[in-house]
C-alpha cells in the first residue's frame, strides 16, 4: 500500500511538470523545467539537435518514474 501511495505521489509530480514541459523547446529549458540536467537528457535520448520532443520527455517520466521506485 505504501508503494502504490508513493508512486501515485511522484506521478502527480510528473503530470505537473509534463504540463509546464508542453511549453520547453530545447534541452537548456529542460534543466529549467525537470530535474535532468542537458547532458542527462542527451544520454537518454541521444543527441537530437537539441529539440525536445514528446517521446524525449516520455522517457524522461520513465526514468524518474523508476528512480521513484528504486528509492522506495
Amino acid at each position: 500500500m505504501n508503494f502504490v501511495f508513493n508512486l501515485s505521489i511522484q506521478n502527480d509530480v510528473i503530470s505537473k511538470n509534463y504540463a509546464d514541459f508542453l511549453k520547453v523547446s530545447n534541452y537548456k529549458e529542460v534543466e529549467n523545467h525537470t530535474a535532468f540536467t542537458k547532458d542527462e537528457v542527451q544520454k537518454i535520448v541521444g543527441n537530437s539537435g537539441g529539440n525536445v520532443t514528446r517521446d524525449v520527455y516520455t522517457q524522461l517520466e520513465i526514468k524518474t518514474l523508476l528512480e521513484a521506485v528504486n528509492k522506495i
